[in-house]
């Protein structure tokens, strides 16, 4: 029982680990991650409250143009920016 329990933190602590990790490189480096097509970016403005806060972080994935509605929050690029927003037509 009390190996379980030091198996249980260690493995507790590498998750956390890896999620801290994974907020600072995305504060760092607001890019999408290379890898799961995955990316974490920080919401830097209030544009998207209350639905999005400042300060939270958006994980964002590929979609197909196709594929987004009318009332769909995107993230995308425009110029050397990164914008949240969302699709009102």
């Amino acid at each position: 029982m009390n190996m379980l329990k030091k198996l249980l933190g260690w493995v507790t602590t590498l998750l956390a680990g890896i999620l801290l990790l994974v907020a600072l490189y995305s504060i760092i480096v607001p890019s999408p991650l290379p890898f799961f097509g995955t990316g974490f970016y920080t919401v830097l403005s209030g544009s998207m409250e209350p639905a999005i806060a400042t300060g939270s972080m958006a994980v964002v994935r590929q979609a197909d143009p196709a594929d987004i509605r009318v009332g769909d929050i995107i993230t995308f690029a425009v110029a050397d920016t990164v914008l949240t927003h969302r699709v009102v037509e």
